[in-house]
């Protein structure tokens, strides 16, 4: 599975490698623990529905993510069932 993300600017803004390689950490992270493992069977998500709510999660955590990817895939109900998540 793949999320589809600018590493550059999300979850936050980068300007040194380093900051890119931990931001593809933290997507491939929420991604893989979160979404796929958690929540993929629970929420009866779709393909095509996981790296959405991947954005998802991270927008309701208070993080970038793509809003547009969001609102094309998900429906606000699902949304507000997502959790928060707080990346350290």
């Amino acid at each position: 599975m793949m999320v589809n993300a600018d590493p550059v600017h999300v979850p936050f803004g980068a300007s040194e490698v380093e900051d890119v390689l931990r931001n593809i950490a933290y997507i491939h992270a929420v991604h893989q623990f979160i979404t796929a493992k958690r929540l993929k069977r629970r929420l009866r998500l779709r393909w095509g529905e996981v790296a959405a709510t991947t954005h998802a999660i991270l927008m309701r955590s208070g993080y970038n993510a793509d809003k547009n990817l969001i609102q094309r895939h998900l429906k606000p109900e699902i949304i507000e069932k997502l959790p928060k998540v707080t990346l350290t």
